[in-house]
């Protein structure tokens, strides 16, 4: 350090200085041991620290974050199963999803020959990949809320014969704050039928809700 301040005239000053100090050059510890303790572990800490690669540091916490946050994205927006198909409630939930997709659900109750537009669409819980495989959209065009801005009501906005995301239908009205007006959108699309009312109902209360 002297050297570097004095100049190469006074090179012989570190060594002076050295042989004065016990050879170390460390006068902070000659004067204070502790002191010198505590900059010894700072310079050790500044050194460690030197050897992050803070970039890929930086970058790996940020993809991780980011992959999480989309993980819990997907999970609140009904992207993703809350059934395990593994277990027989999950097989029971699975079979009711597909029971509501191909109408025998609502065969007795609400006939095709009377509600034709309701057996053209689909509805499933969602229609991600992984939804895809336990529901089938039946080969039909998925749609969303994007597709549907003013609700389901009419056909010109919102296709028939196209297999509908029932969470993401019921969370377009529930943002929306018209939640209570879905069951007068679907009786206005379809004609009245009470058992698809209810799950509508009950999909929203204990499923989305």
């Amino acid at each position: 350090m002297l050297s570097t301040l004095q100049g190469s005239a006074y090179n012989d000053l570190s060594a002076n200085f050295a042989q004065c100090f016990g050879g170390t050059n460390q006068f902070i510890t000659i004067v204070s041991p502790p002191l010198a303790s505590y900059i010894s572990q700072l310079k050790t800490t500044v050194y460690n620290s030197k050897q992050y690669d803070f970039t890929a540091m930086t970058t790996n916490t940020n993809a991780l974050v980011s992959a999480l946050a989309t993980a819990v994205d997907n999970a609140g927006n009904g992207k993703v199963p809350d059934f395990d198909p593994s277990s027989s409630r999950g097989s029971s939930q699975i079979a009711f999803f597909n029971q509501v997709a191909n109408k025998s659900l609502f065969n007795t109750a609400c006939p095709q020959s009377t509600f034709g537009v309701f057996y053209q669409d689909v509805w499933v819980p969602g229609v991600s990949s992984t939804y895809q495989s336990y529901v089938s959209c039946g080969d039909r065009v998925s749609i969303d809320s994007t597709n549907c801005p003013t609700g389901i009501a009419s056909t010109s906005s919102c296709p028939s014969s196209r297999c509908i995301n029932t969470f993401s239908i019921i969370s377009h009205y529930y943002r929306a704050g018209t939640i209570a007006s879905l069951a007068t959108d679907a009786n206005t699309r379809y004609g009245t039928c009470a058992t698809f009312t209810t799950y509508l109902d009950n999909f929203y209360n204990n499923y989305v809700k």
